[in-house]
């Protein structure tokens, strides 16, 4: 099965912020979920890894990465999306002949998130720095540091926030 990233590397991408990208990940999302859950009802897996807790609906499998995590807000689009979709969604009954709908229950659901948008790309100043200049690698990390910090601290209150920055400062 080939599944697909929820965001595409290409330049060619509506930018972050627009409606189309939005619309996009969702679809990708969505096409990556379908597939995945594909994989797990297969007869290879057996029902309580594909549906955990007894769960009629099998895991479905969400990654972010990249331009959809670029900023605090789409974290917490991010956010909203895992929400709605574990809440479940209306299923037309096939077998009805007024089409009537029915609710799926909840759905399992699992993040795989890869670094944000510009975070690659910051990392790797940092290494080719390093190997020219200690004090310019020094600065490109304190500057991936602080922007990530930044994100942090725009989706939680110093109270969850502090002990991260202590540790990621530390090391």
């Amino acid at each position: 099965y080939a599944i697909r990233s929820a965001v595409s590397q290409s330049a060619a991408q509506p930018t972050s912020q627009s409606p189309s990208f939005l619309a996009n990940n969702l679809r990708n999302n969505f096409q990556l979920s379908v597939a995945t859950s594909e994989i797990l009802s297969s007869k290879t897996s057996p029902s309580s890894v594909t549906c955990p807790n007894g769960n009629a609906n099998p895991w479905e499998i969400h990654k972010f990465g990249g331009a959809s995590l670029a900023d605090a807000a789409l974290y917490r689009t991010v956010g909203e999306l895992l929400i709605t979709e574990s809440s479940g969604r209306l299923i037309s009954s096939d077998d009805s002949e007024d089409g009537e709908e029915h609710h799926s229950g909840p759905i399992p659901t699992m993040a795989v998130v890869s670094a944000r948008g510009g975070m690659t790309d910051q990392l790797v100043a940092v290494v080719d720095s390093a190997l020219l200049d200690m004090n310019a690698a020094e600065s490109a990390l304190t500057l991936a540091v602080e922007t990530q910090l930044n994100i942090l601290k725009e989706l939680a209150p110093p109270a969850i926030t502090d002990e991260i920055e202590e540790r990621v400062r530390k090391d």
